[in-house]
């Protein structure tokens, strides 16, 4: 649980803290609002702001909290979708850069470098992909 100073609003997540780093008061105040919002932003500005709004208009500061959190349900649901879309989705990816700007090695350019230099062609055998970004045969 975080607390913070009375004096100046400087907050700690170290409970067995005794002094305020800023202003070396020992007053503090354990504030659950100031922990819910700290899950929501680490910027202290905001977070004083968003805790002096509760003091002043608890109405429009529930509004505003609901508007974060669901702000950041939403953000949260893209990059879930976005995660399952790269992870489900059967498109290769280069192993070296996860590049999805790849390229296929036919089989006539395989058996032309072979034909071509012989043994020291033969290194895009058991090749399937060329990363066009990184270079990568895999």
């Amino acid at each position: 649980m975080s607390k913070f100073c009375d004096i100046c609003g400087t907050t700690v997540d170290d409970d067995n803290l005794e002094k305020c780093p800023k202003c070396f008061s020992n007053k503090w105040s354990v504030n659950e609002l100031y922990s819910d919002l700290k899950r929501i932003s680490s910027d202290e500005s905001f977070i004083q702001a968003m805790i002096k709004l509760h003091d002043e208009d608890p109405i429009e500061y529930q509004l505003k909290l609901q508007q974060l959190k669901n702000a950041k349900e939403v953000e949260r649901n893209n990059n879930q979708i976005r995660q399952e879309y790269y992870t489900n989705k059967n498109v290769p990816q280069c192993p070296i850069c996860q590049s999805t700007d790849l390229s296929k090695i036919s089989s006539v350019w395989k058996a032309a470098r072979i034909g071509l230099f012989g043994i020291f062609g033969a290194d895009d055998i058991g090749k399937t992909w060329e990363c066009n970004n990184c270079g990568c045969k895999f």
